[in-house]
């Protein structure tokens, strides 16, 4: 009995070393930020200058980063959350206590957390999708050179933002049903 206590005890803090992805996730959503900063200050110079095609594709593009830096911070935060403790509640002096996280940031599941970044990721995808045509239509994509590279690549991001779109309504489908999947296990 005392070593199950003992053994209970050293997993349960091991949780903690969650805390190297929590703070890595968290290091690499600043220094995305940071890189969309400078993407969106190089396409000012360009906007100014008078290259307004190729400043739109740095806005295009420091778009996409903000995007992945959220996400980065969003899986941070649900990181913590899940595994080593929840963020307190702010209370509001008189007693009533909210939440310091807006309901859509709140993760009580790591189906929450796969949700969320599966959202995100199919906006990525849409927007890097955008960027490389209009780099085609101007005759600078290093990626799609004939009309057929533009079917294929259009082809794989159909299927990949399908994929990722029946994937985010099959887990809110099973967060819906929380007593199914309770003894059907999860649906991934």
């Amino acid at each position: 009995m005392k070593a199950e206590r003992l053994f209970e005890g050293l997993l349960w803090r091991a949780r903690l070393f969650v805390l190297i992805p929590v703070v890595f996730t968290l290091l690499a959503a600043i220094v995305a930020s940071v890189e969309g900063a400078v993407v969106v200050t190089q396409g000012i110079g360009l906007a100014v200058a008078g290259r307004h095609g190729e400043s739109t594709l740095r806005y295009l593009n420091a778009l996409d980063t903000f995007l992945f830096a959220t996400i980065l911070y969003v899986a941070s935060i649900g990181l913590y959350e899940l595994f080593v403790s929840k963020l307190d509640d702010l209370g509001d002096g008189e007693g009533e206590a909210r939440s310091r996280l807006p309901a859509w940031m709140v993760i009580g599941t790591l189906d929450d957390l796969k949700q969320k970044v599966a959202s995100v990721v199919t906006i990525i995808i849409a927007i890097s999708y955008l960027e490389q045509l209009s780099r085609w239509a101007d005759g600078r994509s290093d990626l799609l050179h004939s009309a057929l590279d533009v079917l294929w690549l259009s082809l794989g991001v159909a299927v990949a933002m399908v994929s990722l779109i029946l994937f985010t309504r099959r887990v809110a489908e099973h967060q819906a049903r929380p007593d199914e999947g309770a003894s059907k296990g999860s649906p991934l």
